[in-house]
């Protein structure tokens, strides 16, 4: 109903000569939470890299109509407080960050908007010799049916600590009518480069941590309670 107000309003706004008022943009929310179980894979197979996934992030199905909307904007994180921790050894770096999402209904027959999409992505509470770190590749594919959205960052050398990410990505996106997407295959993966001639497995270089900021917040909370004691 309000679409249809608004383009009533622009049709009557042109035909007595007014500005056409800018229509409002619309943004679609959509927040995950990354698990923190952790799984490691060497595969020796495809020159010794080694990778590890987060597992299968949580994450909201869409269950209005996304033709209706401008923007989608993704944050995924761990919870509050904690980070993930990369240190990886030297001859398996730089380590690459991949985060792949899809959202799925059943009907296939829906076309696809065939549009070219722009992406902006970026780390949260990056802690690193470079960060905030944006990201190196994207892909949106938007198949009516289901929407596919990766896109990956590629870490600096030596230890690189952050808690999540966060995108925008702008439409047009299909209509899926009153069909719900729902949320599957939600992915973090750690993986190194194709290493050559170092047959040893490097093990789990991933571990999640108290995030940077929260032990500046532990570590100010004990001053003042160390503080408050020699007062008393």
């Amino acid at each position: 109903m309000q679409s249809l107000r608004m383009t009533v309003l622009m049709a009557a706004c042109v035909l007595i000569g007014l500005p056409v008022p800018a229509m409002a943009a619309t943004l679609l929310p959509l927040d995950l939470v990354l698990p923190e179980t952790l799984t490691h894979r060497y595969d020796s197979e495809t020159g010794l890299t080694s990778i590890q996934d987060s597992g299968i992030a949580t994450g909201p199905n869409i269950t209005t109509d996304l033709g209706n909307f401008d923007t989608i904007a993704i944050q995924a994180s761990l919870p509050d407080g904690q980070a993930y921790r990369v240190n990886p050894p030297a001859e398996f770096q730089p380590i690459t960050v991949g985060f792949s999402a899809e959202w799925r209904r059943d009907s296939s027959t829906v076309p696809g908007s065939g549009a070219i999409y722009t992406v902006a992505a970026s780390l949260l509470g990056g802690d690193g010799p470079s960060a905030p770190l944006t990201f190196q590749n994207a892909f949106v594919r938007d198949e009516g049916s289901q929407i596919l959205i990766g896109f990956s960052f590629t870490l600096p050398d030596g230890i690189f600590e952050f808690s999540g990410l966060q995108a925008s990505i702008d439409g047009p996106f299909s209509s899926n009518g009153a069909t719900p997407l729902e949320a599957r295959n939600l992915f973090l993966s750690f993986s190194s480069p194709d290493v050559l001639g170092s047959p040893a497995d490097p093990g789990p270089f991933v571990t999640v941590v108290p995030e940077p900021t929260s032990l500046a917040v532990l570590g100010f909370g004990g001053l003042l309670v160390a503080s408050r004691r020699r007062r008393v």
